[in-house]
This record gives structure tokens, sequence and C-alpha cells, in this order.
């Protein structure tokens, strides 16, 4: 269905993409993986017709027909659900517009207006018209939503929805071929599963970015990878963890390959010195000419020998060394013990306004737990968090903290960090390092060579995240509340985030909706429930028993 070949995209004098080449066949399911920065979105846009590749081909077989689903849906304030979907067809959309306007028109003044409307309905029922209705119900179905939800405000429904509808005007569009840039973006637990479920039936290709390591082990056919180091893309056939297991596996051969050749360079350039030395040590002990010419001839040879081992340095066939793996050996801050009850909550209840959202929930948190908070968007995850901060009070029950806890709140979107402030400069003023030690800390999250004294202001969002988090830890806290810390991360740097946590000393208390941290990371869940009008916690050490995080689709 579509076919990438030698695609190289630049930015200014920057290589970003070099030589890409890949296919999508009808009925798989590929996708784009790469850390930050590395091409994907740009890629995607390049394959929509958004921009053209500055080399190589992007074709599509014939007929195929291209549904784009861009990280942010652009639709108006007041757009509805049924405008966003019927988008899919912008001729049709618009006909429909008109004919909606000329309705308006006609009601207001029946006389002067009826051609108009007469016209707006021929045009509209010329372009398939009110039969298109089924189809539009047909792609609602598909993404399991009810047609009643047609005249819905779109910017009312949850990231979640807003995507289900996004891929139904993609469906409604007829389109064959679906190109997603991240649509797992703010879904919840129910979603990302119904996500899983569409993609492994839908009859067409699918092209997408994401950084969900579970739904790329469960629901993709191949991985796409762009390496930002050589800005080429290596394919791999299989899950995702496979394709770790390789690359792990390509380091260490090449490692391996690197270190026989260090050595041999090395015993080369020994046996050129021996040889030069020699040469010059019997050509300054005698006054044989014969000897002499002798001597010089073996300096030539080792010279000789000495430019051809310059050419292989820098050639082709010189085996590189492998990119420097991040290693975790931390060496975090101590933190306060305190006493083993960080945190208890008895009957607590809370509630904005008339509207009651917590009912007697009791629990409590022991020191050293790693508890994620799972529910579906919009339960109240984020206000649990706030309730255990101190930023909001119940209105009935109690929160009590232990003594001795120091908590730090990392929010899910808004990050008060001065723009004018360096890594290295944030972490000596909350700690007292000196350069060399906030350098070193600092690698921890991510923060390497120029990184660590770039300013705020010029960071990505998942960047200043990482940040906050370091300082947060640096200054000590004992119990960090985190809201979705893995948004925004690309896999390589969630992974690592990942151990850097299992290695903090204190407690955690996360509410995620990356199942393959979650599953990984928590020894306990709290999973928030509708019950009737309110919503309970239940408390779960298995992570098997949760349903959403079980290892393969179906259990």
């Amino acid at each position: 269905m579509l076919s990438v070949s030698g695609v190289s995209i630049n930015l200014g004098a920057r290589s970003l993409l070099s030589n890409v080449s890949f296919v999508v066949n009808r009925g798989a399911c590929v996708a784009v993986i790469g850390r930050n920065g590395s091409g994907k979105s740009t890629l995607m846009r390049a394959i929509s017709g958004e921009i053209r590749p500055d080399e190589g081909s992007i074709s599509l077989a014939h007929g195929t027909r291209v549904g784009y689903l861009p990280q942010q849906i652009h639709a108006s304030p007041d757009a509805a659900v049924g405008g966003t979907v019927r988008a899919g067809r912008p001729d049709l959309y618009e006909s429909w517009k008109s004919l909606q306007a000329a309705a308006q028109l006609l009601s207001s003044a029946p006389t002067d207006t009826s051609d108009v409307y007469e016209t707006a309905l021929a045009r509209y029922e010329s372009q398939g018209g009110y039969e298109t209705e089924v189809e539009i119900e047909q792609a609602m179905r598909s993404v399991d939503l009810p047609f009643s939800f047609l005249d819905t405000p779109f910017a009312q429904l949850s990231g979640g929805m807003q995507t289900r509808v996004g891929i139904a005007s993609m469906l409604f569009s007829n389109a064959d071929l679906l190109l997603m840039d991240e649509p797992t973006n703010h879904l919840d637990l129910e979603s990302l599963e119904w996500l899983e479920g569409f993609l492994r039936g839908f009859a067409g290709g699918v092209l997408l970015i994401t950084h969900d390591r579970m739904l790329l082990n469960r629901s993709v056919d191949d991985l796409v990878y762009l390496d930002d180091a050589t800005q080429k893309s290596i394919t791999h056939r299989g899950t995702y963890d496979s394709f770790e297991e390789r690359l792990k596996s390509e380091r260490r051969n090449q490692l391996s390959e690197y270190r026989d050749q260090q050595a041999e360079i090395r015993k080369v350039e020994a046996d050129i010195r021996r040889t030069k030395q020699q040469a010059q040590r019997t050509e300054s002990a005698t006054s044989n000419d014969y000897i002499r010419g002798r001597a010089k001839k073996v300096a030539r040879k080792a010279k000789s020998r000495e430019k051809s081992l310059e050419r292989y340095v820098t050639s082709d066939e010189r085996v590189d060394r492998p990119g420097s793996h991040w290693e975790l050996k931390i060496d975090f801050p101590e933190v306060a013990r305190g006493g083993n009850k960080v945190a208890q909550l008895e009957d607590v209840t809370f509630g904005y306004g008339s509207t009651e959202m917590f009912g007697d929930l009791n629990t409590e948190i022991t020191f050293g737990e790693r508890i994620v908070i799972l529910g579906p968007n919009g339960i109240g995850k984020t206000t649990l968090l706030k309730l255990l901060v101190g930023e909001v009070t119940p209105i009935a029950g109690t929160i009590t903290t232990g003594a001795g806890v120091i908590p730090g709140y990392l929010r899910q979107d808004v990050l008060e960090i001065e723009p004018k402030m360096t890594p290295v400069g944030l972490i000596r003023q909350a700690s007292g390092y000196s350069d060399a030690e906030a350098r070193t800390y600092l690698h921890y999250f991510l923060f390497e060579g120029d990184a660590a004294l770039t300013p705020v202001s010029l960071m990505s969002f998942g960047e200043r995240k990482r940040l906050d988090l370091a300082t947060m830890i640096v200054r000590g806290v004992n119990l960090l509340l985190l809201d979705e810390p893995m948004n925004h991360m690309d896999i390589e740097a969630r992974e690592k985030i990942e151990l850097a946590l299992d290695r903090f000393p204190g407690t955690i208390v996360a509410v995620t909706h990356d199942r393959e941290f979650a599953r990984r990371f928590g020894t306990r869940f709290w999973v928030l429930q509708s019950d009737r009008e309110k919503v309970r916690l239940e408390s779960i050490v298995d992570p098997e028993a949760v349903r959403h995080l079980a290892e393969t689709p179906g259990q």
C-alpha cells in the first residue's frame, strides 16, 4: 500500500532523516519508533503530503485512500462530533455546512431563501447526501461511539474519545491506509485496550507513532526505528521486546568487533614503531652505504604501512565504537527514613460544590511502597494526589501524614521552573553540589553533555519533567507523588526513568496510563471505580489481577 524509498529530509543545514526505507502492506500495522527529535512526526507529515522530502520517494498503491490523525485534532471550538466526523470528506462536509446554513435562513425567511435552500440541497444530494448518514453511523459504531454522540460538542470529550472521533472521521473518508501520530496520548486504560483491538482488526494498513510498549508488543507487525545518531532507519519484524533484544545483541557484537579491531590497530602501530626505530638505529650505527640503503628502504615500507593504516582508520571498513549505552549506577542522596506509616486515609469523602466525588476511602501508604493509581479519565486520580499532598482537603474523614514525611508533587502539565536556569544551575542551587557532582547526578536523568547547560526555555516538555523530578529528589523528598510521569517521553527515556525511580530510596505514588511501567513498577495498585454516584478505591497487590495490565490480550 505504501512504499517509502531512500527518503532524506533536512532541517536547514542539518540532516534529520537519511535514506529511510520501508513498506506498509495491506493488513499490516507498522510502528515508527525512536527518540524524541529523531524525525518521526516529520516523516509522518511527509507521508501525508504536508511536506516534501529532500531526496527519495513516497509512493502509494493505485487507489489507496489515506487518512491522517495528527497528535492534535484541529476542530473549531464550537464543532460537534458529527461535523468532525463529516470533515473526513471535505467536499461533502462543505455542502453539508452550506445546507445547514440555508436551512437556518429558510426557517427565518421562508419566501426569500427557498431558492438558496433548494440549490444547497441539490448539491448535497448529488454528492451522496443523506445516504452517507448510514456510513457515518457505521464509522461511529466501528470506534464504539453511539450515533447519539453526533450533536455532542467535540471539545467536551475526553482525549480518548476525541481520538476515537478522529479515527471515525478517517473511516468515514473511506481511508484504507491510516497514518496515526501518537494516538495513545492521554488515553485511559480502557481506551488503550480498545485501540489495540481496533488495530488488530483493521483490514487496511496502519502506520503509527507510539511510545506505548505494551501496544507495540500486542498489536504491531513491524517496527521502523529512526536512529537519531545516524539519521537512518532500522526495520524489524516482530515485537518491541524482540527488537530491544536484537539491539542489545548487535551492540554486544559491535563492541566485540570494535575491541578486536582496536587490538589489531595497536598491534600494527607497535610493529610500525619498532620497524621505524630499528631502521633508524641501523642507519645511524653504520657508514656502509648498502646497509644504510636497506635501512632507508625498510623505513619507507614502515611509512607506507603507516599511511595504509591511517586510510583504514578513516574508511567505511572501520568498526565504530557503539554509542555510549546509558548504565544506571545511581547513588541518590539519602532521604529521611521517618516512620513506617507514610499516610493514612480514614473515611475520606471529597467533592466539588454539591457534587460528591469520593466516598469513604480507607487505605494507607507504608514506607518504600510503589503505589500505582489506575482508573478511567475523569474519575479523580489527580484529585487523589492533591488530597495526599494537601492542595485540597476532604469534606469528611481524615488524611494523616506520618512523622518526617517530605512530599514532592510532579504535576501532569504545569511545571514552574525558572526559564533562564540550566539543569546544572538548578541542581547546584537545590543541593550544594559542585559542577562535576551536578553533571554526574543529571546523567541519571538523561542530561548529558551540552544538555546539562541548556536553558529551561529551550527544553521540550518531557525534558522539563525530567528536570523537575531530578530537582525534587536531590532536595531530599521521601514521598514522590507523580502525575503521569511518562507523558511526553520516548521509550528509551521511559525505561531509564523507570530504572531511576526504582532506585529511589523513598516512597512513590504514581498516576499513569503507561501499562508497561505500571506492570513492572507497581507493588500495589489503587484502582478507582465508579459505584453508583461515588468513586470507590480497591487496593490490589498482584499486577496480574489488574485486567488492563495482563501481559497478553484477552487475559
